[in-house]
């Protein structure tokens, strides 16, 4: 059986390996990180992913995108985000 690697291992090898892995890596960090501070958000109010759609009448699968660092945040998505209670 194989040794297994780590995935931050991987990831750093990729990193060194692939220039133009790399780069994708680093420009989607901020869509990254927003991901992680909205479904943190979402899940100190306890709200589904449903209820969080609704209130900001998008479709489910943008919080999903979003949520997976696969698409930044517009900036009328984050003032509407703002404006939630």
């Amino acid at each position: 059986m194989p040794d297994l690697i780590e995935a931050s291992e991987l990831l750093n090898q990729d990193l060194d390996s692939d220039p133009e892995f790399r780069k994708e890596w680093f420009d989607s960090a901020k869509a990254r990180e927003f991901g992680k501070w909205l479904r943190g958000y979402r899940m100190r109010r306890k709200m589904t992913v449903e209820a969080l759609a609704s209130k900001l009448t998008i479709g489910t699968y943008m919080v999903y995108e979003w949520e997976s660092g696969t698409v930044e945040p517009s900036d009328n998505l984050l003032e509407a985000l703002r404006k939630l209670k």
